[in-house]
C-alpha cells in the first residue's frame, strides 16, 4: 500500500553542517570540503539506486558537472557563519511502482515544482527495490544564471508553497497509480481532515454499501500518525522480530510434543520402564543394607533353606510352659521352681526359707490372714454460734 510522505528541512551552518557532507553522504561519494579541508567517504554505503541534476536553462555547465562541485560553490557563495546552505527533501515513493517509474515519477515532479522556478535540484534515489523506496533532494537557495549564484528568493520560504508542493506530489503520485493500474491512493491531508470527510459522506451516504464504506474509512483513520523509521532501526527491528517468531515457533513446537506424550496412552514397555526407575532400586538397595545391619538383633536365624518345610506342632501334644495359681495368675513353671517358700510347720529348712520345707504344714506370705483395718469414724462438724452480736430491745419499743 502506497503510503504519503514528504517533508521539507533547511540546512543550517550554525547547526555545525555542511551541504557537501550532505551531498557525499546522499549520493555515495568521496568529496572533500574545500571551506573545512575536511573529506567525507560514504563511498561503500549500500542502498544507493542513482543521482541526477537538474538545472533552470542558462546554468553554466561546469556548476553542474558534479555534486561536488555544486555545493563547494554554494558554501564559497555564503559568508555568514549563520548562513542557510541548502533545502532537502525527502519524499516516499509508491513501492507499486518499478524503479524506472519510481525514478522518473520524482524527475517529473521536481522539474515542474523546484527547476522551473529557478532552483537547482541535486536528487539521489535510495532504496527503490525494499519496502521503504524514497528520494533525497536537495535545493538551491539562490537564483543562478549564466554567471553564477543570484540572490536569494525569500518568498521561496513562503508556507503557502510548502502547502502546495505537498499536494502537488500527492495530485502526480495519484495520476501515476492510476495510470499504471493501482488502486491505492495517497493524501497529503492530515488524518484529522480525512476523518471528519469520511464521517460526514457517512452521514450523506444513499445507500447501506456506501455508508458502511465510510464508517470502515473512518475508523481505519482513527490512528496515530506513523512516523518514519530510519534504515538502521528498521533492520535492527527486522532482525528482533525474526528472533521472535523462532523463540514462538520453537515454543509451539514443545508445547505439541509436550501434548502429545500426556494424551499418548501408556505403552507396556514404557509401564516396565517406570517400574524399574533408579530411585524404586534406591530403596530396595536401602531396605537389604538396612535388614543385614539388625539381623543380629533377632535370636532366630532367618530360614536359609527355602526348601526345607515348616514342622507343625501337634495340638494334642502342646504342652504349656505357664501354670496358673490360685489367684488366676500365669507363672512360669520355671519362676515357680526357683522361688522360695516360707512356712511355720517343722523341717529340715526352718522358718528362714534357705532350704527346703519339711514335711510339716506351712503358709506362704500370700496365705497369711492380713491384718483388718478399721478406718476412723470422721468427726463431727463443730457447730459454729452466729458471730453476730445480738440487738438489745429498748424498752418502749
Amino acid at each position: 500500500m502506497a503510503t504519503f510522505h514528504i517533508s521539507f528541512k533547511k540546512l543550517r551552518r550554525s547547526e555545525g553542517k555542511s551541504s557537501v557532507y550532505l551531498s557525499a553522504y546522499q549520493n555515495r561519494e568521496k568529496t572533500k570540503d574545500n571551506r573545512t579541508g575536511a573529506t567525507w567517504d560514504y563511498s561503500k554505503k549500500e542502498g544507493f539506486f542513482g543521482s541526477a541534476i537538474l538545472s533552470p536553462a542558462g546554468t553554466p555547465a561546469e556548476l553542474v558537472k558534479d555534486s561536488g562541485t555544486l555545493w563547494n560553490a554554494v558554501e564559497a557563495g555564503e559568508k555568514r557563519k549563520d548562513a542557510e546552505l541548502c533545502r532537502y527533501v525527502d519524499i516516499a515513493i509508491p513501492k507499486e511502482l518499478d524503479d524506472g517509474q519510481k525514478k522518473q515519477i520524482v524527475l517529473d515532479y521536481c522539474q515542474e515544482n523546484f527547476v522551473d522556478y529557478g532552483m537547482i535540484a541535486d536528487i539521489a534515489f535510495h532504496d527503490l527495490d525494499s519496502h521503504n523506496p524514497h528520494a533525497h533532494v536537495m535545493l538551491t537557495l539562490r537564483t543562478v544564471s549564466p554567471n553564477g549564484f543570484g540572490n536569494k528568493q525569500r518568498e521561496w520560504n513562503n508556507r503557502e508553497n510548502i502547502e502546495a508542493w505537498r499536494v502537488n506530489w500527492e495530485i502526480i503520485a495519484n495520476d501515476r497509480l492510476k495510470k499504471y493500474g493501482h488502486k491505492s491512493r495517497i493524501d497529503s491531508r492530515s488524518l484529522k481532515d480525512q476523518k471528519e470527510e469520511a464521517e460526514r459522506k457517512a452521514v450523506f451516504a444513499k445507500t447501506p454499501k456506501e455508508k458502511a464504506k465510510w464508517i470502515s474509512k473512518t475508523i481505519e483513520l482513527d490512528r496515530t500518525p506513523m512516523t518514519r523509521i530510519h534504515r538502521h532501526q528498521w533492520r535492527k527491528g527486522q532482525k528482533l522480530r525474526a528472533m521472535e517468531q523462532k523463540e514462538k515457533a520453537l515454543l509451539l513446537k514443545i508445547a505439541n510434543a509436550t501434548y502429545l506424550q500426556q494424551t499418548k496412552p501408556p505403552q507396556p514397555e514404557e509401564t516396565m520402564k517406570i517400574e524399574k526407575k533408579p530411585l524404586a532400586r534406591s530403596i530396595i538397595d536401602n531396605l537389604k543394607a538396612l535388614y543385614k545391619k539388625t539381623q543380629h538383633i533377632f535370636k532366630s536365624k532367618p530360614n536359609v533353606n527355602k526348601n526345607k518345610k515348616e514342622e507343625k506342632e501337634d495340638p494334642q501334644n502342646f504342652v504349656s510352659s505357664y501354670v496358673i495359681n490360685e489367684f488366676g495368675e500365669h507363672i512360669l513353671k520355671t519362676e515357680l521352681e526357683t522361688k522360695p517358700k516360707t512356712g511355720t510347720g517343722t523341717g529340715t529348712g526352718g522358718n528362714n526359707g534357705g532350704g527346703k520345707m519339711g514335711s510339716g504344714s506351712g503358709m506362704s506370705p500370700m496365705n497369711q490372714p492380713q491384718p483388718k483395718i478399721e478406718e476412723p469414724e470422721p468427726e463431727p462438724m463443730p457447730e459454729f454460734e452466729d458471730q453476730q452480736p445480738k440487738r438489745k430491745k429498748k424498752f418502749g419499743m
